[in-house]
Parts: structure tokens; C-alpha cells; sequence
């Protein structure tokens, strides 16, 4: 196996990306967060109970409270903002691995999401459950006037939404589906992943796993387990732990078969060897002697363990037991980390991230240690085979580095992993042949049929089914209020149901599918060895049935509420709230523990199993446990599949929520809701005639079993999970009565429901297109945005926007305030809006706004799409909408008064001279500015001007009127050139181009303090350049002895913490124009300073993997050259197919640049990188016309936009440059720069040019 993670995706705690993530691993103290009246934290209801009913403390690791929609994904706002926090999580960490690989060979027919996590009842599903279960009972025992349906009947789709959505929203045609095997669910994902890319079923995958911050059953489930926190502190492998604490958010990974990554050009994080999972065993290491079996690894092969310490200190106990007896005979000590200690204990997620700290530890090269654990635990363990480092080391030792991962599950069975840095070669049977259908044939050799439906089976139609507890009471209120009774047929068919099983729980599931198994495995011949069960079915919402049935007989009668002429308004309102967050304090562990499908399917089969996955697909769930039964057969994994699937149709929140939706859609005549449970038995058809077993029917191809569209006729019923399975049998028994050898049986897409009285379908779940009429299953694959988009001025006051080679002519604005002005482009494409069947407007946006999907976006970007009414300005509305105040300057009420005093004995012309603007920049106003400025004089950090030598002015002036005043501000500042200055080197005549830029950029600097914009602040403020444009004209310096720079404040906005400000300068020499250019700038506080790179994320092309470093062209002087090494010219490479090359340097926080700021702001100049920019030009020039010599070309036109600085504690700056045109008879070419810093996008250079020369800069 080797499976190449191409992207990494992560949503945790306090991290807003990758960087985040390693800092808070590797330096950051433990800190579980005290979360704000959480839901679980409730006294103690009922006295006298032999269970606890209450959390003892109030910590957790979620925080995930504030989501935006990822862009570009094929998703309406309107549907995401209808959307649980966990279908979020999803949606936010798949977007992101995909974009961070190359996604554009990937065909979306072979492409899929594959999620593991454990299926407990969400946010959604609880407000759901709540809105029918909770609201309906209320009506009935008062006066309580009907209240509109709130939530989103989707919602009751726990398991499968989160895979289902995320598939859609990439525009995959094979349907996503979740796995929940607990603990183990994100292993469980991934090596179905693997397995489906190494048997060439996919080639492409978005797999991991997720934990949603879901409001109560969790907690109370772990706490009646004796597994949660008494402190709130989870301690892995430490003395002093006492428990775990739960967690929220995921981790998603992006797949491709490793030799389709390398020649895509992906960045390869890491290589997966093997990964297994085994089921029904103890905390032991049998999955971890599997794994090494099939990676032909031995014991001493990985250096480093990320083991399942969670905190319960008996469970720790166990696994570093079975740690020490597998890795006895090891020569070297083994490294062990646990991630529990720094992001909770994240259940299903667990494994997704103990595999993102064995990537990030190969990127960084180093171990980090684990929060929470002894610092003297090796001291305390001198003797052990395993260490722990307690502060972040290098990775120690030759070759490539290799790493394992092991979880064990809490209720059953174990998984492990390994994985290997990209160094390792590409094995020799990596490649083998596509495999589109099984390799033998598979029989069906025994099946297990139970339908309320059927007369050959116990289950009868019922014309009335009586109302036993508080759910059927609001069930049937539910459906008096819509017209309907049970059992009727005046708007519907019927429910059928089972009424031994209608008093439902998570046992009656379990022995309605135990029933099923029985009587497919009673024909069938042979043992039960090698044996995998593949079950299926929804988390079934009867969970929150029981919370509610407890509240409802417990605390109706603490309140006396079934008298209700007794009840008042004040007491109901009380009580109502009260239990509008919690369903049910003393919500015993068994009734949410016995509800889990992957609890479930442990209960399900006694005998051995080589495999036990729960899967959920919505309706199309049994067909999912189908497809991977057969996989695993062909491949001869194992030797018996029991494949099957079952739901209690009518007892789940599902039933409500699917009368209520079809009901709205006025498709409820046709609709039977139904108790269904469906087993098959498969073996090898070999296998199955030398067992000598009755061979039901064969299975010869089950090609894209989801892929496809339609219903099969006959199939108007709703067996919850069981209903795909269900109509697969229907269609075969339907064509073995009509004699018929073969069928091709139309699987359809699961969460739509159709209607034989409509025409079309009706769209359930999600946004899709019409499945009905088959036209398409879904949207095509998504595609890059175009660059970012960038006004150019030219004559006459208008601007020219290009897009390619698309030319769109406007008026410039008028206005200053860029904040509330749009430029509208000339076309609309309505069938490229993400919201189908409304017509949309394009367009570009100035400055901060708020979008339609509430992402804020700064500066000039590509076009969003937007309702053509939308006009207003949306960025100060979001601004009231958040309460936040209007700016008000903090500048004194007669600064007028002292300035005008002060023109009466200062000339009107001011000039500063370098030692005035160091102090000036310091917030010592009055040594700069006079006496009357004294009421600024507090020492703030006002703006970020270079101390000398890498100041590049010697003088500034200004009129006095311009002093506070922004939309008059003007400068002038002057630069002295004389042959001494410390970046001429020998031979060199005139300045680099990133001192003339800086000298227009510096000069805004000072400009900035002259509008007086930075003193209205009563904090400091650090100056960011955002973005901007030059024009280089052409070199006259030669024989000049000063530079003129010119500048003018173009416009001034002003927010809470935030200044935003336009300028625009012109630098000259011997009275000749040598550059002009804009700039935007922003002054924030050290709060707002993290958020200005959250503004905008612009499309950046993936990093590919490392290739060998190779001889840099570059004949200048060495003190301003920056770039370490490149990487050969891929000729053909790039976003452009013209050329693409990356440059390196390493970072040092010793390095001049960082020391050459005045105040403690050190950041990597903006002219410093565009000089680099400059210099990859010129060597990818070189390579393409060895004989040339190559210089900026006169008259380009330079765009920039920052989006992130480089710091010091950054290890290394990548210069990723991408070629756009060659003109081979000029020997001159235009490229794109982005920059990263440490992996991360953080800058883009556009339209660089370079052209062939006598003459360098």
C-alpha cells in the first residue's frame, strides 16, 4: 500500500490553520476552555437515583461558535446557514484539503468522501427533536397555540449528512458516506480509502474524521462510563490524570495513489504504508502487528508512536502495557505522543489527528511533546522501551522518517497506521491494472427479510396503532394538526410497524436485525472464519425520544403540568426554559450507548469477525455496505461477508420529519413509512459451491453502485436505512419472477425522495440537480478562480479591470469611501451562480465588505456573485449587526485651536528630518511637531518607519494645513544618493528596485501620521501594506544625486481597532518619472493585527513536492540577493502550462531585515520581496535564453497583494513563480509570484515582467 496524503485539512480549537495547529502542540500550555453555560452543566434533578445525572465541571474543547462558509464550494448560503456544526466542520476542513492539492486531473466519476465519525445526536438533530417531539406534547396538555416547524428537517440524517454534503459541495458524482466504527471511525475511513485507491475503484479521496460539538449525550454517556474529567484537565500517560475531556473538530486528509501524485506535481505530507483495524479485540497490539505485517516493516522500523493516551488512567495503564510487550526486543527506545492532551478527546476524529501531528513532525522535522504529561516521565520509567520528549527536539537518525498511529477503541476493537515521509521510493507494485469490477464472481447464499409489510413475517398492517407514551401522543397530534391519522389512506398509505417493537430502543434494533442474521445464516453451509460484517443504518433519533419521555413524566410532574388548568403562563415559560437545552439530565449512558451504530454492530454477531464497519449513506446505506463487502471479497480479504441493514422507520425522528417535509411538497399520497430490517449472506462463488450452499443469486459487476440515478418502479416505500437494500431485493425478486437471467438494477442518490404525482424530484437534503430525468447526477468539478482582479488607472479618469483577455470599461468612483462603492461588471452568467434558478449579478468589490456568505473580504479580489437587488453597504451594516459602535477619534476637541495657534510662529512649511520621523514614528509627537502635539506625547508605536541605514529618506516636508486633515494630506520626501550607501556594491551605479520602491512606500508611512489617522488611537498600532500597484517607468538615475517622491492620501476609512488608508506616489530622478504606483495600508491594534490575513484567501496553486536544488543565476551584488537555492525549471509546469519555478530562503530571526525597524515590529519588507520576485525572473529567464541578460521591464505594470507577513519565528520563505507569457523574439516574459511562508499562502506578485538587456538592477 502506498497512498500519498496530497492535502491536509483541519478544524481544532483555537487554530485557525496548520501553523496554529503545530504552535498549540508544540509550545503551547494545556488549556481547555471554560465554555459559557454549556448544556451538560446542570444540577442534580432527581435525589435517590443509582446513577450520577449531573457533569462535574464545565470544560470542553469546542469552541467552534462562529463558521463561514468555505468559498467556492457548489453551496447556497441559505443552505449552509441551515446546516449542524458538525456539516460545517465537514465542509470547512474537505474544502481545504482539496484546494491544497492538485485537484484539476481529478475526475469527479472516480472521485469520493469517505468520513468516520461516531453517530451521536448534534446540535441539529436536537433542535429538531425538540421542535416536533417537545412542541407537539406541549399542545396537547395545554392551551399552547401551534408553533411553525423551525429546524431543518435534513437534520435527522446525522450519520450520512456530514460525507453527503461535503461530496456535493465538490461536485463528486460518487456519492459520500460516513463510517462509524467509534473510536477507531477516522482509521476505519482512511482504510477504506486506501483500499479503494490501491484496487483503482478512486483515484482520488477526501477522507479522516470529525467530532461535532453536540450538546449533551456525550458528555453524560462518558461521565456514567467513569471515563470523563473530575477537574476538567485531560493528562495522557500521566500519574495525576483522572480522565478525558471531550472534544470537538476534524481533520480531513486528501488521497491519490502515490505515483498519480508525483506526476500530478503534488506536495506529498506523507506516504500510508498500512493501515487495519480489527474488530472485537481488547486494548492490545494486534492491529498493530497487522499493519507492520503489511507494510514489511519490523519492530525497529518507526521512531515515533502517536498512542491513545486519553487520560483515563486505567485505560493508559493498558495500552503502554501492550505498548512494551510489542516493542520488547527493540534495540532503541521508541518516542510516544498522545494529541488528547492539547485538543480533547475527539472521539470519532481521534485517529485523523494523531495522523496531522505525524505529518506535521515530517514537515518540521522534530518531535514535540505531549500536553499534560509528566515532565519526569522518563525518569520515572528509566526502563522502559518507550520515552516522551518534554520540549519540541529534532528528529533524530538517517534515512526517512517513519511514524505510527494506534487507536483503540473505547468499546471495542483497535486500529493502526504507518506512515512514511516522502523521501521513500515508489514501489514496484504500486502500479497495477484498473479494477472496475470484482475479480470472481460473488454469490448471495443466504437472506434474512423482515417487513411490517410482508405476510410471510410476523409484522401485520395496523389501521390504527395505539398512542403508548409521550411520543406517539405527539406523533398522532402531530398528524391530527396536518389532517393525517395513522393507517389511513385519505393522504397517505399507511405507517407500518411492529408493535412489539413500537416501545422502542436501541436493544429492539438489535434484535430485529439479530432475527435477520439468524435466518440468513441458517442455510448456510461452511465455518466463520474470515468472516466481515458490513452493517448499515442512521443514528435513529429515538435517542432524543427517550430524553424527552424522562423530562416529560418527571418534570410534568414536579411542575404538576398534566393538570393543566392549574398551569399559568409564568410556569410554563419556566419550565420551557429550563428544558430548551437539555433534553435529559439523568439521561442514563445505556440509552445513548445502545442507539450508536457502531455500538450496535458489536452487538449484532457473536462469532469471529475480520471486520465489523457501520455505514451511513442515508437511503442508499445498505447498498454502501454492499459495495465494500464485495470489494473486500474480490480481494480476498475475507472469505464470508454478512452484509445488511435495518431501521425502525416509524419510531425515529426521521418519520416526523418526513411527513412534515413531504407533506409541505404536497407528495405525501404515495409515501409508506416502514420497520424494515434486510441481511445477505456473500461469499466467492468458488467458495460458495465447495461449501455446497444454495446460491441465491450472483453478483458478476457492481460498477459505481451509488453513481447512478433513478428509483425503480415498484419502490414507493421509506425503510430508512434499509430502503436501498430493500429495493436492490425488490428489483431482483422482480426480475426472478418475470424469468429473467440478468437485471441492471438503477441505484439512486441517497436523501431524495421522488414522487410518481410530481414531475421531477423533490431536493430533500441538499442542493442537487434534477436526478429524476437524469439529466446529470451533479455539478461539474469545480474550477479556479481567475486571479485576483486589479484596477489599473488610465487616461481620463476611467479604469481598465482585465480578466484575461476581456477588457471592461467603467467610471472610476467618485467617492472616496471605497467601503461603499462597487464597480459593476458589463455580463451575468446565471448558470455559473452556486444558487440555480436565480438570476445573478457579478461583481468586484473595493475595499472591506461583508458577502452574501458572510465571509469579510478585503481590498480589491475576484468577482463573487451576488442578487443583482443586493446594493446597500453591507460592511457597516454587519458592523451594527455585531454592535459595534461607530470610530470615534480620540483626537483633543482644540487641536484646531493649537494649530492654528501655532502657525502664528512656525512657517507654514514643515520639514522633518530622519532623526524626527524615528521619533514621530515612537509617539513622541511633541519633539516633532511642536508644543502644541504635546497631548500626543504618550510613547505609542504610530507607524513603522526603518531605523538607519534602511531608511530611505533623508527629509520629508509639508504644508501645515495638511495636518490632520486626510482628504488633503500631501508630502514631499527627498532621498540623497551618494556612492557610500551599503546596498551599492562594486561596480554598482544606481539603487536597486526595492530601495526606490521603499521610498514611496516609507513615504506613505510618514503620510499616514501627517493625515493624522494613527492618532486616534490610544493604542499602539502596527502598519501593514495590504496590496498594491506600480508602473515602472525606466532608469534615469544615472548622474542623479537625490530622489523626489511625491504622495498623496487618496482616502481614509475607519473602524473599531482598524484604520485603512489609500495613497498614491510618483517617484523622479533629473525631473523624469522612474516609478509610480498606489498602495493600500492598514494601522490595526495587536487584536485586529491576526485578522487582516482572514480578509480575503485568493485561489494559490499547491506547492508540489521538493525537487534537488540547482545553481542560481544572479550577477549582481550579493548583499540584496535573498534567494538560498532553486529548484529546476519545469518547462511545462505551472498554473500557466508555461514554465514553473520555486526559490528558497532561510530564515534566521538574526537576519539584517528583521533588525531593520524601528520599534518591536520586525516584519519582512514589502520592497524587499518584490526585489526577490525580481530575481526568480531574471534566473527563469536565464534558463530560457542561457545568453541573455535580463532586467525589469520598462513600463510593467506591478501588482501586489499580502495577505500574511513574514516573522521571524518563520523557518523558510518560498517563492512559488509561475510563468504567463514568453516572446521569444524580444527574450522577454511576464510571470506570478506567490509566496509562502512555512507552507502557508501569505503573498502574490502579478504581471512581473523581465526583459533582455545590457543592464542589470
Amino acid at each position: 500500500m502506498d497512498i500519498a496524503i496530497v492535502g491536509l485539512g483541519a478544524r481544532l480549537p483555537g487554530c485557525d490553520n496548520l501553523m496554529d495547529v503545530w504552535h498549540k502542540l508544540a509550545y503551547e500550555d494545556q488549556d481547555f476552555e471554560t465554555q459559557n453555560d454549556p448544556p451538560w452543566c446542570r444540577p442534580s434533578q432527581i435525589s435517590g437515583l443509582d446513577f450520577r445525572d449531573h457533569i462535574p465541571h464545565d470544560k470542553a474543547c469546542f469552541g467552534h461558535k462562529d463558521f463561514k462558509k468555505p468559498w467556492n464550494l457548489d453551496l447556497s448560503s441559505d443552505r449552509y446557514e441551515t446546516l449542524d456544526p458538525l456539516v460545517k466542520i465537514s465542509l470547512d476542513c474537505g474544502r481545504n484539503a482539496f484546494f491544497d492539492c492538485q485537484w484539476q486531473p481529478v475526475d469527479g466519476c472516480r472521485a469520493r468522501v469517505i468520513l468516520g465519525h461516531m453517530a451521536m445526536p448534534t446540535i441539529g438533530s436536537t433542535q429538531l427533536a425538540r421542535d416536533v417531539f417537545l412542541t407537539t406534547y406541549l399542545q396537547s396538555i395545554t392551551a399552547m397555540e401551534s408553533q411553525v416547524f423551525g429546524a431543518d428537517p435534513s437534520q435527522y440524517l446525522v450519520a450520512s449528512l456530514p460525507a453527503t454534503v461535503l461530496g456535493q459541495a465538490l461536485g463528486f458524482q460518487r456519492a459520500g458516506f460516513s463510517v462509524d466504527t467509534g473510536s477507531l471511525s477516522a482509521l476505519s475511513a482512511l482504510e477504506i480509502a486506501c483500499r479503494s485507491l490501491e484496487t483503482h475503484d478512486l483515484d482520488f479521496a477526501i477522507s479522516g474524521g470529525v467530532a461535532g460539538p453536540e450538546p449533551l449525550y456525550a458528555q453524560m454517556s462518558f461521565t456514567q462510563l467513569g471515563l470523563l474529567s473530575n477537574t476538567g484537565h485531560g493528562k495522557p500517560f500521566s500519574r495525576s490524570s483522572d480522565g478525558l475531556v471531550l472534544g470537538s473538530g476534524g481533520v480531513l486528509f486528501a488521497l491519490k495513489r502515490l505515483a498519480d501524485a508525483k506526476s500530478h506535481g503534488d506536495h506529498v505530507y506523507g506516504v500510508i504504508r498500512s493501515c487495519k483495524t480489527c474488530p472485537q479485540v481488547t486494548p492490545g497490539t494486534k492491529a498493530l502487528e497487522h499493519a507492520h505485517q503489511i507494510a514489511a516493516w519490523d519492530h525497529e522500523a518507526i521512531d515515533y508512536l502517536e498512542g491513545f493516551g486519553t487520560g483515563v488512567a486505567e485505560w493508559d495503564r493498558t495500552v503502554l502495557r501492550g505498548y512494551e510487550e510489542f516493542w520488547q526486543q527493540r534495540s532503541r527506545r521508541l518516542n510516544l505522543a498522545s494529541s488528547h492532551g492539547a485538543f480533547g478527546f475527539l472521539q470519532g476524529a481521534s485517529g485523523g489527528l494523531a495522523l496531522l501531528r505525524c505529518l506535521l513532525s515530517f514537515e518540521k522535522k522534530a518531535m514535540v511533546p505531549t500536553p499534560g504529561s509528566d515532565q519526569d516521565w522518563n525518569e520515572h520509567h528509566p526502563n522502559s522501551i518507550l520515552c516522551m520528549t518534554s520540549k519540541v527536539s529534532p528528529w533524530a537518525g538517517a534515512g526517512s522518517r517513519k511514524a505510527g498511529v494506534h487507536v483503540a477503541g473505547l468499546s471495542a476493537g483497535e486500529g493502526a497506521m504507518l506512515v512514511e515521509d516522502v523521501e521513500a521510493p515508489i514501489r514496484s507494485q504500486e502500479i497495477i491494472a484498473p479494477r472496475l469490477k470484482p475479480a470472481i464472481p460473488i454469490a448471495i447464499v443466504g437472506v434474512g427479510v423482515r417487513r411490517a409489510s410482508s405476510d410471510r413475517e410476523i409484522f401485520h398492517d395496523h389501521d390504527e396503532v395505539e398512542a403508548t407514551d409521550a411520543y406517539d401522543e405527539a406523533l398522532q397530534r402531530f398528524l391530527n394538526q396536518k389532517k393525517l391519522s395513522l393507517g389511513t389512506r385519505h393522504r397517505f398509505t399507511q405507517i407500518r410497524c411492529d408493535p412489539e417493537l413500537h416501545d422502542c430502543s436501541g436493544a429492539a434494533t438489535v434484535i430485529l436485525s439479530q432475527q435477520c442474521i439468524a435466518t440468513a445464516l441458517s442455510g448456510v453451509n461452511g465455518g466463520m472464519n474470515e468472516t466481515g460484517l458490513f452493517w448499515s443504518g442512521e443514528l435513529c433519533q429515538d435517542v432524543h425520544r427517550q430524553g424527552l419521555r424522562w423530562l416529560i413524566e418527571e418534570l410534568c410532574q414536579h411542575w404538576n403540568l398534566r393538570n393543566a388548568g392549574g398551569l399559568d403562563s409564568d410556569q410554563l415559560e419556566q419550565w420551557i426554559e429550563q428544558v430548551k437545552d437539555t433534553f435529559a439530565p439523568a439521561l442514563h449512558r445505556d440509552v445513548v450507548m445502545e442507539w450508536l451504530s457502531s455500538y450496535q454492530t458489536q452487538q449484532l454477531f457473536s462469532g469471529p469477525l475480520t471486520q465489523a464497519e457501520s455505514f451511513a449513506c442515508g437511503l442508499s446505506s445498505g447498498l454502501v455496505a454492499l459495495e465494500q463487502a464485495v470489494q473486500q471479497l474480490s480481494s480476498g480479504l475475507i472469505q464470508q461477508a454478512i452484509v445488511g441493514a435495518s431501521d425502525l422507520a416509524t419510531a425515529s425522528l426521521s418519520a416526523v420529519s418526513l411527513i412534515h417535509e413531504m407533506d409541505s411538497a404536497g407528495s405525501l399520497d404515495q409515501l409508506i413509512l416502514e420497520d424494515a430490517s434486510i441481511c445477505l449472506v456473500l461469499k466467492s462463488l468458488d467458495q460458495a459451491q465447495q461449501d455446497g450452499d444454495t446460491i441465491w443469486a450472483t453478483i458478476d459487476g457492481f460498477q459505481n453502485p451509488i453513481g447512478a440515478a433513478g428509483l425503480a418502479e415498484s419502490s414507493n416505500s421509506y425503510q430508512g436505512a434499509a430502503t436501498g437494500l430493500l429495493s436492490f431485493w425488490e428489483a431482483w425478486e422482480q426480475a426472478r419472477t418475470n424469468q429473467q437471467l440478468k437485471f441492471d438494477y438503477p441505484t439512486f442518490g441517497q436523501g431524495i425522495l421522488f414522487s410518481k404525482t410530481r414531475e421531477g424530484s423533490k431536493e430533500f437534503a441538499w442542493q442537487c440537480p434534477n436526478y429524476f430525468t437524469m439529466k446529470k447526477l451533479c455539478h461539474e468539478m469545480p474550477r479556479c478562480p481567475p486571479p485576483p482582479q486589479f484596477i489599473r488607472p488610465v487616461q481620463g479618469g476611467s479604469h481598465k479591470l482585465e480578466q484575461g483577455s476581456q477588457e471592461l470599461l467603467g467610471e472610476w468612483p467618485s467617492n472616496r469611501d471605497f467601503i461603499s462603492q462597487t464597480i459593476e461588471l458589463l455580463s451575468a452568467t446565471p448558470d455559473s451562480s452556486p444558487m440555480m434558478g436565480q438570476p445573478l449579478t457579478p461583481r468586484t468589490e473595493l475595499s472591506i465588505v461583508e458577502d452574501r456568505d458572510g465571509a469579510m473580504s478585503y481590498g480589491l479580489f475576484s468577482p463573487r456573485w451576488h442578487h443583482g437587488e443586493d446594493r446597500e453597504n453591507r460592511f457597516e451594516g454587519a458592523m451594527r449587526a455585531r454592535g459595534e459602535e461607530a470610530y470615534e477619534p480620540l483626537v483633543p476637541p482644540d487641536l484646531q485651536n493649537a494649530s492654528s495657534k501655532s502657525e502664528n510662529n512656525l512657517d507654514s512649511t514643515l520639514s522633518l528630518s530622519q532623526e524626527h520621523l524615528l521619533e514621530l514614528s515612537s509617539g513622541h509627537v511633541e519633539v516633532a511637531l511642536g508644543e502644541a502635539f504635546r497631548a500626543f506625547d504618550d510613547g505609542r508605536q504610530l507607524t513603522r518607519i526603518p531605523q538607519t541605514p534602511y531608511s530611505f529618506l533623508s527629509s520629508v516636508s509639508f504644508d501645515r494645513a495638511s495636518l490632520m486633515q486626510a482628504d488633503e494630506a500631501r508630502c514631499q520626501g527627498t532621498y540623497i544618493l551618494n556612492s557610500d550607501l551599503w546596498f551599492l556594491g562594486q561596480g554598482e551605479a544606481e539603487p536597486p528596485f526595492f530601495v526606490i520602491l521603499e521610498c514611496g512606500l516609507q513615504t506613505s508611512h510618514v503620510l499616514s501620521l501627517i493625515a493624522g489617522s494613527p492618532f486616534q488611537s490610544g493604542e499602539d498600532l502596527y502598519f501593514r501594506h495590504l496590496q498594491g500597484q506600480v508602473t515602472y517607468v525606466a532608469s534615469k538615475i544615472s548622474g542623479c544625486s537625490e530622489l523626489t517622491i511625491a504622495c498623496r492620501c487618496r482616502g481614509i476609512q475607519k473602524y473599531p481597532e482598524l484604520i485603512l488608508q489609500d495613497f498614491e506616489f510618483d517617484i523622479r530622478a533629473n525631473d523624469h518619472t522612474l516609478l509610480s504606483g498606489l498602495c493600500k495600508v492598514s494601522l490595526s491594534t495587536a487584536s485586529q493585527l491576526n485578522s487582516l490575513g482572514d480578509f480575503q484567501n485568493f485561489q494559490v496553486p499547491a506547492l508540489s513536492r521538493r525537487a534537488p536544488a540547482e545553481e542560481f543565476f544572479y550577477s549582481g551584488d550579493e548583499t540584496v540577493c535573498l534567494i538560498d537555492h532553486v529548484e529546476p525549471l519545469i518547462p511545462r509546469g505551472g498554473a500557466y502550462e508555461n514554465g514553473r519555478v520555486k526559490g528558497y530562503r532561510r530564515l534566521s530571526p538574526d537576519d539584517w531585515y528583521f533588525h531593520a525597524h524601528y520599534k518591536d515590529d520586525p516584519v519582512f519588507p514589502t520592497g524587499l520581496a518584490l526585489q526577490m520576485a525580481i530575481h526568480l525572473a531574471q534566473h527563469s529567464a536565464k534558463k530560457l535564453w542561457p545568453t541573455g541578460c535580463f532586467a525589469f521591464s520598462d513600463g510593467c505594470n506591478l501588482e501586489w497583494l499580502s495577505r500574511g507577513q513574514v516573522r521571524p519565528y518563520h523557518d523558510e520563505l518560498c517563492l512559488d513563480l509561475h510563468i504567463h507569457r514568453t516572446d521569444d523574439d524580444k527574450r522577454s516574459m511576464t510571470c506570478d509570484v506567490y509566496f509562502h511562508a512555512d507552507g502557508q499562502a501569505i503573498g502574490l506578485v502579478s504581471g512581473l515582467g523581465v526583459e533582455q538587456k545590457q543592464v542589470h538592477l
